[in-house]
């Protein structure tokens, strides 16, 4: 009993709505701003596994890194010279989603909140 307790706590669904915005780096909205549009994305999270999925989740992807403050779900450093680069994550306390990707000169933020819901699974596998 205790073991199957322990799975339903850590696979779960995190519903995350906000603000997309995009632009040049130098112009780029300031990220506490209202304007933007729009977003939202659900992930299928499992932290035993150390995997989740997004959106239509055709296929599952490891876990950049969880610690008890958040959830990474996805940390691609820049390459020397090259300036682009993303980091996705949730703030485990407060439910605060920050997603940014740099692509040369362009920055395209997005910025809300996550809720918990009922983990719904991932893919079955084909073979």
């Amino acid at each position: 009993m205790i073991a199957l307790a322990l799975q339903v706590v850590a696979a779960f669904n995190l519903v995350c709505t906000g603000q997309h915005r995009e632009g040049p780096m130098t112009m780029a909205t300031p990220l506490g701003s209202r304007d933007g549009t729009p977003f939202s994305i659900t992930y299928r999270v499992d932290l035993h596994r150390g995997r989740y999925c997004s959106g239509e989740c055709r296929s599952t992807e490891a876990l950049a890194e969880v610690t008890q403050g958040e959830i990474v779900f996805r940390f691609d450093r820049a390459a020397r010279g090259d300036p682009s680069g993303n980091i996705t994550r949730v703030n485990r306390e407060t439910g605060l989603y920050t997603s940014t990707t740099i692509l040369g000169e362009l920055i395209f933020s997005d910025m809300g909140e996550c809720q918990r819901a009922p983990f719904t699974g991932f893919p079955q596998p084909r073979f």
